[in-house]
């Protein structure tokens, strides 16, 4: 394989000469027209390619992000359910970088390292401008470690739920959550079933649900479904898991809800489907409310459901993350806590109706 050497000789010039011309740097005294083209055709002629992280290093970026995809433990399949969520924040991450030349490379573990470290080892090395972490690997304590000590790398979390005292794009499902109960309770809904996981606490949605149902006057039940411990389960499983479950509450004499509020929309597809075979008609007997705009959302009836913005998210964390990279040391130490929230939004389509005698 042709090195550098070997283009010098070739075209008569130093090593040098060479080196100014492939990399663009604009360091040392100019070169001629006649010359650099001299060593452009020698460069072509042995099919010389040069040292990219070298080049890069010289110019002081990579034009390459990084995201860091899985942490250990996780698996990756096409049933998988965290597949859409990590592609959604990556196509928005991608339609930013896009325009401004950059490529994205996702970042798996390895051995015994995360994907933050080995990112962050990454980005020490220059071989990544920036790095882009989802929020749910934030809160381990490894990561917290990692993230306190590396202040002064372009570090950015997306879709964080706790303080993370990094630069961060968060996501507040308040509003969107809001505007789903106002928009039941206009369609003239008043008693609502809400269908999500057990857990040892509720999860956060759970509690949301909760506390804006009892501010707008509205009164609820709860249809938790048990799903395995370990590994998530994969979307079919969800599915069956969730449809089961709902069948099960249907069968039981003396229904007073109404409307369902799922705690995905994975979950709302279940128990669409229980619905459905229980004969009932969606919108007509009952209405349901997914959340996170997941592609299986866009079923039959389409799910009125609460818009997670992962792709919005995925943009502004690419924005940030530049910004960080191309600020000085003092600006970039300033943007250490700055945070960006976006707000969950309501996107209402054809599984919500009036309500019977509303």
């Amino acid at each position: 394989m042709p090195n550098i050497r070997d283009v010098a000789d070739s075209a008569g010039v130093s090593v040098a000469t060479v080196s100014r011309v492939l990399s663009a740097t604009q360091d040392g005294p100019p070169v001629r027209d006649e010359t650099a083209e001299r060593v452009r055709q020698a460069a072509r002629r042995l099919n010389y390619r040069g040292n990219y992280h070298v080049a890069a290093m010289r110019r002081g970026r990579a034009d390459v992000m990084g995201f860091a995809l899985h942490f250990p433990g996780v698996p990756r399949d096409r049933d998988d359910t965290g597949r859409w969520y990590f592609n959604e924040l990556r196509d928005g991450i991608e339609s930013v970088l896009q325009k401004k030349g950059v490529s994205l490379m996702g970042v798996l573990p390895l051995g015994n390292e995360t994907s933050l470290q080995r990112g962050a080892k990454l980005v020490n090395k220059r071989q990544l401008d920036a790095l882009i972490v989802p929020g749910h690997m934030a809160h381990f304590r490894e990561t917290d470690e990692l993230l306190s000590t590396s202040a002064g790398l372009p570090i950015v979390v997306v879709d964080n739920i706790q303080d993370v005292h990094r630069p961060s794009v968060r996501f507040d499902p308040i509003p969107g959550m809001r505007d789903a109960l106002k928009h039941l309770l206009e369609l003239g809904h008043r008693k609502l079933l809400w269908v999500g996981p057990r857990d040892a606490r509720p999860t956060s949605r759970e509690s949301m649900f909760y506390a804006l149902a009892f501010e707008l006057g509205l009164t609820g039940s709860t249809c938790r479904i048990d799903m395995p411990a370990g590994a998530p389960a994969g979307v079919s499983r969800v599915h069956d898991l969730v449809e089961a479950a709902v069948t099960d509450l249907l069968r039981q004499p003396g229904r007073d809800w109404t409307a369902l509020v799922a705690y995905s929309d994975l979950f709302a597809v279940g128990a669409l489907r229980a619905v459905q075979r229980a004969g009932l008609r969606v919108p007509g007997d009952v209405s349901i409310v997914g959340f996170d705009d997941h592609d299986v959302a866009h079923g039959c009836p389409p799910l009125t459901t609460i818009d997670h913005r992962l792709f919005e998210m995925g943009q502004v964390a690419a924005e940030l993350a530049l910004r960080l990279f191309e600020s000085d040391t003092d600006a970039r130490q300033a943007m250490q806590n700055e945070q960006i929230t976006l707000a969950a939004k309501l996107i209402v389509r054809e599984s919500t109706g009036r309500a019977l005698g509303g």
